[in-house]
Formats: structure tokens, C-alpha cells, sequence
């Protein structure tokens, strides 16, 4: 029997089997988005029961437990890009700790907080269902306000073209200054897209009202708001009434 710890859930290795838990070691927020961690690991294995996302046997209630295959080879190093283009998922922490091999098959055994876009394996060749998809999809919105400031939203189709200074490749930034939001936009799903900008919304948000989520180790507020985000944006995209309120 094993224990690896991460920063908002532990797993206790047993046999052949990986049991999550939340984790209380950086309080209760933590705690709150390791049970948001499980709950959407489950919910993503539901919906895609793909061959390289390690099988999630059960979740207990509100995500305090989750059960999932144990794999023993763990990659330890970062993804090519023709590696990251054959997993189902985009999002992932891309430093080989998320992704486990068998029988030379890359296994991503830490989804829960990944983007939920999910490539369908026949939409990776069929250009027509993407077509069809691309022109049933709500579009896309060019602004949004936050309580009293409005931030005008830039879609590009270059993730270098994504930072105002150009100096990194990013999915999403929002600047302060100029009131603007620029989102990646090129061969993403609409939901993934939104994923994105709902990302960089709850960003506004916080700025605006002085939320701090930045507390304890993480040393990075990215991935808390990247689960939160992750959570408001499945919520409405299975939910299609809420968006009229």
C-alpha cells in the first residue's frame, strides 16, 4: 500500500486499484475543489469510456471518494505534441505526472480538472460532422460585462497571437488595462472555446471584487479557477435553459 499526495486530493494505492480522496492538507477550499476533482473525473469518464483515460470504477456522494484503475509505469516527462494529439482530453498538466503507459498506450490517469472538450474518435477525420457541429453551435460572445466594467473579447487563431506583449503561447488572457479578453480559437469546440473564456472571466471577476484564491501552496491561482470555470461551463452546457436567466 501506497499514499501520493497532491495539492487538493491524496491517493491511496492498493493492489491494482487508486482511491482519491480530498485532501484537507491546504484547508477547506482545497478540500471543496479535490471532491470538484473526483466528481468531474467520474462525470468525464461517463461520457467518454475512451481507451486512454484510466476506467473510473465508482465516486462516492459529492466526489469524497473515487475509485479508479491503478497504473504502475507513470510516463514522468512532458508530451509531444503528436503524443498529446492521440488523448481525448486537451487541458491536461502536460509534465508526465497525469499520464501512464501500457502496452504503448499513453493512459491519462488525472482528468479531473482537464478542459471537458472531448474529441470524439470519428469527429477526428470526419471535417463534415465538425462542420455541422461548428454551424449548430451558439455563437460565440464579443463582450462581457462584470458588475460595472465591460471587457471586449478577442478570438485569434494563433495561441501566440493570445498574450498583448507576445511573449508565450496561452489559451486565454485577460488585461485589466485595455478592458480586453483574447481566446485561441483555431480547431476548438465551441465548449472548449467557452471553457476558455469563462476561464479568464472568473479571473475578472475576482479582480474586480478583490477575491483572493491564491492562498497555501499552489503557488498559482490557475488551477482553481481553471476548476471553477470548468465546473459554471458544464453545468450550462448541460443545462441550455440556464443561459436564458
Amino acid at each position: 500500500m501506497q499514499i501520493r499526495r497532491g495539492v487538493t486530493r491524496s491517493v491511496l494505492l492498493i493492489g491494482n486499484l487508486a482511491i482519491k480522496f480530498p485532501s484537507l492538507r491546504h484547508g477547506q477550499r482545497y478540500f471543496i475543489y479535490g471532491m470538484l476533482g473526483n466528481v468531474l473525473e467520474s462525470s468525464h469518464w461517463k461520457q467518454c469510456n475512451h481507451h486512454n483515460l484510466a476506467p473510473v470504477y465508482h465516486c462516492g456522494p459529492f466526489g469524497l471518494w473515487l475509485v479508479m484503475k491503478r497504473y504502475r509505469t507513470i510516463l514522468e516527462r512532458s508530451l509531444t505534441a503528436d503524443e498529446l494529439a492521440t488523448l481525448p482530453f486537451i487541458g491536461i498538466d502536460n509534465n508526465g505526472a497525469n499520464v501512464a503507459v501500457e502496452d504503448g498506450r499513453l493512459i491519462l490517469v488525472d482528468y479531473g480538472n482537464v478542459g471537458w472538450y472531448y474529441i470524439a474518435e470519428e469527429n477526428r477525420s470526419e471535417s463534415l460532422a465538425t462542420q455541422a457541429q461548428e454551424d449548430t453551435a451558439p455563437a460565440l460572445p464579443e463582450s462581457v460585462k462584470i458588475a460595472d466594467l465591460v471587457y471586449k473579447i478577442t478570438y485569434v487563431d494563433n495561441a501566440s497571437e493570445v498574450d498583448i506583449h507576445r511573449r508565450q503561447s496561452l489559451w486565454g488572457q485577460i488585461d485589466y488595462w485595455t478592458r480586453t479578453i483574447r481566446v485561441y480559437k483555431a480547431e476548438r469546440d465551441h465548449a472548449d472555446v467557452m471553457q476558455t473564456v469563462w476561464h479568464e472571466v472568473v479571473h475578472g471577476i475576482c479582480d474586480k471584487f478583490h477575491i483572493d484564491v491564491s492562498e497555501g501552496d499552489l503557488g498559482s491561482q490557475e488551477k482553481p479557477l481553471d476548476l471553477l470555470a470548468t465546473a459554471i461551463n458544464l453545468v450550462l452546457q448541460d443545462n441550455p435553459g440556464l443561459r436564458n436567466f
